[in-house]
């Protein structure tokens, strides 16, 4: 049987003690500390440049980033996911991507997409003069498209109407009436759609275009932190696919500067962004 708390006996003996009281919180502060940054470290995953951005070609599963020390400088690459998570044979494709040489890589080409800004907001202008113009003659043909409907209706209604016409040729009537009906909300729906596209002109797609150019340099410009690159490389350029064999590079010559002319050119939204075609 226990002995009562009451009873028992303490002796306190400073010579038997390890630390003083001061070592013992400067020790509990720091696992304290050190707590608090594996805690974060598991709640907000590291952002890399190229995170969610590398696609693989033949899986089509994400890169992933690999780091690597060497004579004192970390070395980043990307590699196929499949193949780091089950095996070199899960994937065959091997390419092992250096992200020192793609950030240089989308640095360069957007540089060259922005010093070739003026003949590239022309070219998407003609482009999106193109557009309009055909969207103006699907406007056109829409509203001829109405027109006829209009006058199938009218002919539908007054057939219904008609005392001579017996009930059973009425409700046949009454149906392609309702198609009709049907048909005239689809064509009005579109013709809607295109209303304002087919407005738009020249001074403001220029504007548009050069307000998108504006808007991805300043972006460009506060480019410092491998999360700024990751979410610059997403806004600007989207996911890129990396085929087997690929090295990863991103041309600043004509393969960035026609990627960015057509990105450019699609005007429905009237926000063209300026982009880079995804490496493969």
């Amino acid at each position: 049987i226990p002995n009562d708390e009451s009873e028992h006996l303490r002796r306190t003996d400073e010579n038997l003690r390890i630390i003083d009281d001061e070592q013992f919180e400067q020790v509990q502060q720091r696992l304290k500390s050190r707590s608090k940054r594996q805690a974060k470290s598991h709640l907000t995953p590291s952002i890399w440049a190229f995170t969610k951005v590398l696609v693989c070609g033949c899986c089509g599963k994400p890169f992933y980033s690999t780091r690597t020390t060497a004579k004192g400088h970390e070395y980043r690459h990307y590699v196929c996911g499949t193949r780091q998570r089950l095996g070199t044979d899960s994937c065959q494709n091997k390419t092992r991507l250096n992200e020192d040489k793609l950030i240089n890589d989308v640095m360069n080409s957007f540089e060259a997409v922005f010093d070739d800004a003026d003949a590239i907001v022309d070219e998407a202008v003609k482009k999106a003069e193109t557009l309009i113009e055909s969207n103006r003659s699907e406007a056109a043909r829409l509203r001829k498209e109405l027109k006829d409907l209009a006058k199938q209706r009218d002919a539908d209604i007054r057939l219904i109407d008609d005392p001579d016409i017996n009930d059973l040729a009425k409700e046949a009537i009454a149906e392609h009436l309702g198609e009709v009906q049907e048909k005239r909300k689809a064509l009005q729906s579109s013709l809607d759609r295109l209303g304002e596209e087919a407005n738009l002109n020249t001074e403001r797609l220029a504007k548009a275009v050069r307000r998108a150019f504006a808007e991805a340099k300043e972006s460009f410009a506060n480019v410092a932190s491998p999360a700024q690159v990751n979410e610059f490389v997403l806004g600007h350029i989207g996911q890129m696919t990396v085929t087997v064999g690929s090295d990863g590079s991103l041309s600043p010559g004509e393969t960035a500067l026609d990627a960015a002319r057509a990105d450019l050119g699609s005007i429905p939204e009237e926000t063209p962004r300026a982009g880079l075609e995804p490496a493969t």
